[in-house]
């Protein structure tokens, strides 16, 4: 229906970009690709689509080719918290682990609950200071996550994102049990 309709309207930029997203979730990256060349014959330079290129990138495995896309992003185009993931992810794919703290950090705090997974700055550093190797650092980093998330969502007990990221903070801290039961109980 999505390709039918953007046949039909092929100026409609949100059409093309939830096709762009249909493709990307079913990892057929080479309609991706084209929609985005098909985008950009319209002749003007377009960051969403620099965005989206990285995003494939790094999808397909080539944190090099995703990272040197993202530098011709300019570090103030922020309009959606994905652009951050994708910055943070490249850094740590490429163990550039200093560039990753500094992407957290520069990370607007509109986005930074839901820019690294749809987990906290904290989650982030954590993820920095375990491929570091510093167990100590992503232990407390982990925990404080773990501890913004039930302060903000300890209403929420039986939702399952509330549950998902207690899993995933569990895990991190090393509490497998705990991580387990809790994505059951998303379940």
């Amino acid at each position: 229906d999505l390709q039918k309709a953007s046949e039909l309207d092929p100026r409609n930029g949100e059409l093309t970009f939830f096709l762009w997203q249909a493709y990307f979730e079913m990892r057929r990256y080479s309609e991706c690709e084209q929609l985005i060349k098909k985008s950009a014959a319209s002749g003007k330079p377009d960051l969403y689509n620099e965005h989206r290129l990285a995003t494939i990138k790094l999808a397909q495995g080539n944190p090099v080719t995703a990272q040197s896309l993202l530098e011709r992003l300019p570090l103030d185009f922020s309009p959606y918290a994905d652009i951050w993931g994708t910055r943070f992810t490249a850094a740590l794919y490429l163990r550039d682990y200093d560039a990753a703290n500094r992407i957290v950090a520069a990370t607007p705090a509109k986005w930074a609950e839901i820019a690294f997974d749809d987990s906290s700055s904290d989650w982030a550093y954590g993820q920095v200071a375990r491929a570091r190797g510093d167990k100590q650092r992503a232990l407390a980093a982990f925990a404080a996550a773990r501890q913004k998330k039930h302060a903000l969502q300890s209403d929420k007990l039986e939702d399952a994102a509330y549950l998902i990221a207690l899993a995933k903070y569990d895990a991190g801290l090393g509490r497998k049990d705990n991580a387990i039961r809790a994505a059951r109980r998303a379940l």
